[in-house]
């Protein structure tokens, strides 16, 4: 796929997938997870800072970004145990 690694983070039904991916790779993995939710970020380097919440602020854009976006469901551990051969755990 083009990673270098990755980590799972997140615990009970849902969480997060990090990926380590060279630049020159990022198109041919986000073409290959098209189907997963991509959330975008960046690092800081400031350091420790005072996050300031606006409630009046105007998120609608993005929203319907997100809303656009196709997202295979995650399927819980369970029941992929129980769909697991040989798997008597229901």
């Amino acid at each position: 796929m083009g990673a270098l690694g990755g980590k799972l983070t997140g615990a009970g039904g849902g969480g997060f997938m990090l990926l380590f991916v060279p630049p020159e790779r990022q198109d041919k993995v986000r073409e290959t997870l098209k189907r997963l939710l991509l959330v975008r970020f960046r690092f800081e380097f400031n350091g420790s800072q005072i996050v300031h919440y606006d409630p009046g602020e105007d998120f609608s854009a993005a929203e319907a970004d997100r809303a656009r976006q196709e997202i295979d469901a995650f399927k819980e551990l369970t029941q992929m145990q129980a769909a697991a051969p040989g798997s008597d755990r229901g």
